[in-house]
């Protein structure tokens, strides 16, 4: 068994796109273009959240968001949360109420 002493390049890309995009200062819009550019690359290289948090596990701790989805579709955004939290190997739960969905996921 082989261990990394150190880190490719793109993982630390990663973690600098990640940690930029969660910074006060940044934008919403900013933020998300961060965050999209740091998903294409995981992606490409399969990178998963246990590799990104491998050298520095006080990082990777779990946490949890309440996303909350409008009518007209707020069903089917809601549905199609529940789906994407799963693939990404978190857990959601339906907070349904009259004006919308709230969705509240953990992981």
């Amino acid at each position: 068994m082989t261990t990394i002493t150190e880190p490719p390049r793109y993982l630390e890309t990663v973690r600098k796109l990640l940690a930029k995009a969660e910074d006060p200062g940044c934008t919403s819009d900013e933020a998300q273009a961060l965050t999209e550019r740091a998903a294409g690359i995981m992606a490409k290289y399969g990178i998963t959240r246990a590799l990104l948090g491998a050298t520095e596990p006080q990082a990777d701790k779990p946490s949890s968001k309440i996303i909350e989805c409008w009518n007209p579709f707020a069903r089917v955004d809601a549905q199609m949360l529940c789906g994407l939290a799963a693939a990404l190997r978190c857990q959601p739960i339906l907070l349904p109420s009259r004006e919308s969905q709230r969705v509240h996921v953990f992981g």
